[in-house]
Parts: C-alpha cells; structure tokens; sequence
C-alpha cells in the first residue's frame, strides 16, 4: 500500500522508483546517477512539506556503511534479515513529499508493517552523509 506523506519521518524506509525522482525537477540530487532502480531509501529528514531522503543496497563493497539488523525493523522479512548498506552516503533526494509519495508505487507493506531503522541507525546514517558531503556535485538542503 502506498505511503502517505503524514508516515513521513526519519527511519521510514519506503521502495521507491530512484528513475522518478532523478527525473523529478522539482527534486534536489546530491550526487547524480547514471541510471535508477526501484530500490529502498531511508527518510532522513523532514522539514514541513519537504524530505529527504537517500537509497539503500543489498549489494556489499568495502566502501558501504552497513545498516545493522539490529537497526532495522517492519517490512518484509528479507529486508529484516538480509544484508543491507547504505548505497552512497553522497547521494541524497530532497524535494516535495508529493513527489516522494508518487515515486513510492510498488510498495507491498501496510502503514502498521513499514520497514523502519531506529533512531541509532538514522543517527549512523547522517553521519556517514556529513562525512561525504565533500563528494556532494550538488549542495543538499
């Protein structure tokens, strides 16, 4: 079930379509991608109608900051025990929460199951964000 833009606080994990907010003017790109995926991000901030927000990978490399498990809770059962990294510290989408709720369409959980990392991990999150901002091609918000 689609996500509401009044789910929106930092440590929501929604799939959302990164080809769609790439494509979005009205959405800052820190650090721009050469192609999109539906993917997971993790919201990091909200501030009145806007978020931001920044993907996430199961695909390990050495550089990639791993989301504990015991930071991650709700969502499928995959994303609670799979591997998970933040894809890119650098990489972050700021913009409207309408254009993260248009981008959010194949999600499969319900408001009460949605994926989430606890306030540590986010904490781990912006961190690693504040330590590649140096990378950022764009300034973040």
């Amino acid at each position: 079930m689609k996500a509401a833009a009044s789910e929106f606080r930092p440590g929501l994990v929604l799939w959302l379509d990164q080809q769609m907010l790439m494509e979005d003017p009205t959405v800052q790109e820190t650090f721009p991608q050469r192609y999109g995926t539906v993917r997971p991000f993790v919201c990091v901030a909200v501030t009145g109608d806007q978020s931001t927000w920044t993907p996430l990978t199961g695909q390990h490399r050495d550089e990639r900051m791993p989301i504990e498990r015991e930071w991650r809770s709700g969502g499928e059962l995959p994303w609670r025990v799979g591997e998970t990294y933040l894809n890119d510290g650098a990489n972050t989408y700021t913009g409207p929460n309408s254009s993260f709720v248009a981008a959010n369409g194949t999600e499969r959980t319900l408001p009460t199951k949605r994926a989430r990392i606890s306030d540590v991990g986010v904490e781990a999150v912006r961190a690693e964000i504040g330590r590649q901002r140096h990378r950022c091609q764009r300034n973040a918000s």
